[in-house]
């Protein structure tokens, strides 16, 4: 734990391009242009989604609640019928748990919006779109659901403790009622950092290849126009979304 509690010069390279690059026009960002010109100076002009990415951007640097693994998308995970292993630690550090939750789900995100410019087919490519929204669905409920278990089953900590919740004399709904306040804050958070990182992936230093193999640049630039719209609501209309289903909707 101590090894990554200070790891300094890779966060600071996390805070440029995630956080700071992609919201101003920075030499190194790469959007594809000149198609999402105008997009990209929308998004350095939105004074209300920058204060939201600023709020988070201190918390990235000061709120440390898990070892996370500080780059996760799905090329660092390696997955078998039998187990699953994250790869590529680097950038791992004490931080928000929400941050590597939302950068996973905001990957997903991307794969959904690339797949119309990646497949000719259009019943394979609802059909694929429609399995990654449930991946996306069933990622956040299985977290939560081994959360909510491993904080039942707690002997010790002074977070939420255990004379008070377990051992005192309230029902069980008052322990239900801190874990239902603390997944909504959570999930919230989660939103945010999806959006933050469909923002970094492109329109900063750092593309990704869902949408870099698209040949056609107009329709590459549809689809990330798309993914643009999204994110900008992930992030400034976080308070709207209780679960995925408003969401879901709002892309499809």
């Amino acid at each position: 734990m101590s090894r990554f509690a200070n790891n300094h010069e890779l966060c600071k390279i996390t805070e440029d391009l995630i956080f700071t690059e992609p919201h101003f026009n920075a030499e190194r960002n790469n959007w594809t242009s000149p198609q999402l010109d105008s997009d990209a100076h929308a998004v350095w002009q939105d004074q209300t989604m920058i204060q939201t990415v600023m709020q988070y951007k201190y918390k990235f640097m000061t709120e440390v609640q898990a070892l996370l693994h500080g780059d996760l998308h799905s090329g660092s995970i390696m997955v078998t019928p039998d187990s699953t292993k994250g790869i590529d630690p680097e950038f791992s550090f004490m931080g928000p748990m929400a941050f590597d939750i939302g950068n996973y789900i905001g990957n997903l995100f991307i794969a959904y919006f690339a797949q119309p410019a990646l497949r000719d087919n259009k019943k394979k490519c609802t059909d694929y779109q429609l399995w990654l929204l449930t991946q996306i669905e069933t990622t956040w409920a299985v977290f939560v659901h081994h959360f909510r278990q491993l904080w039942n089953e707690k002997s010790a900590g002074e977070a939420y403790p255990i004379t008070i919740y377990q051992q005192g004399t309230f029902s069980s709904s008052f322990l239900k009622t801190a874990q239902d306040n603390f997944f909504s804050n959570l999930f919230e958070e989660t939103l945010v950092y999806a959006g933050l990182e469909i923002n970094r992936r492109i329109i900063g230093f750092v593309d990704v290849a869902d949408f870099k193999k698209i040949e056609d640049i107009t329709l590459r630039a549809t689809c990330e126009k798309r993914a643009l719209k999204l994110a900008r609501e992930l992030i400034v209309n976080k308070h709207k979304h209780q679960d995925f289903s408003l969401i879901k909707r709002y892309i499809t």
